[in-house]
């Protein structure tokens, strides 16, 4: 089965490289967790692909740090099925980067990653929805904005800073990252009962969150967003 994939992408990818990629690489280590580590030094192609296993660990993870460095000469960029979590900060050096094919299996991508791309600037598309439909771009201007309803995760600063008037976030969505609202105009935001997670930051100087009054304010699975009670016992 490795065998026969890497064979596949060899014929469709054409760079040398692919092939050692695939199999064992310098440019690759991985710890038994799963968590893939980048050596640029150690390459020097411009079609980097991320392997679903490595070494014969089955790779989940790409640690962050490991994939920021700067670099010029990577201009695409495959994360294959079986990829999970893009750390913080992965690929935001990559200045030219200009093609990403991802995974449908990439459920969360840390703050900062691609930010600094070409592949990311040049995208004008309103929403960016890549992988297991996590959003991670919003150039839209209208005062309702309603996220596509096949958006599961809302990645880190989407939002920040935006002008609406009403966001209402799909019954799919399960997450909301950092900063993800932060200072947003919104008056209204209409939250679903499936959201699992929002950062705690999420929803800072957010118009909407600054001006509700409830004595508490809970959101999504029982989330607590905000306390605005007096008593000095709170049960």
């Amino acid at each position: 089965d490795f065998s026969s994939e890497t064979s596949s992408v060899a014929e469709t990818i054409d760079d040398g490289t692919i092939v050692q990629n695939e199999i064992k690489s310098p440019w690759f280590s991985v710890t038994s967790a799963g968590v893939l580590y980048f050596h640029p030094e150690e390459f020097e192609g411009s079609h980097l692909i991320i392997p679903k296993r490595f070494n014969g660990v089955t790779v989940e993870r790409l640690n962050g740090e490991s994939f920021s460095a700067e670099n010029d000469t990577i201009s695409s960029l495959t994360i294959h099925e079986g990829i999970q979590v893009i750390g913080e900060n992965a690929f935001e050096n990559f200045t030219k980067l200009s093609k990403i094919d991802f995974a449908s299996t990439v459920h969360r991508i840390g703050a900062g990653s691609f930010k600094e791309t070409p592949w990311y600037k040049n995208n004008t598309a309103e929403f960016l929805v890549v992988g297991k439909g996590v959003l991670i771009k919003y150039e839209g201007s209208d005062d309702t904005v309603a996220i596509p309803a096949n958006v599961t995760a809302i990645d880190c600063g989407v939002f920040e800073g935006v002008k609406c008037k009403t966001v209402i976030i799909p019954e799919q969505t399960t997450y909301i990252g950092a900063r993800a609202f932060k200072d947003c105009t919104a008056e209204k935001v209409v939250i679903p009962d499936s959201l699992q997670l929002i950062e705690s930051d999420s929803f800072e100087g957010c118009k909407w969150l600054e001006e509700a009054d409830d004595e508490f304010v809970v959101e999504g699975a029982g989330i607590l967003l905000k306390c605005n009670s007096k008593d000095t016992t709170i049960r």
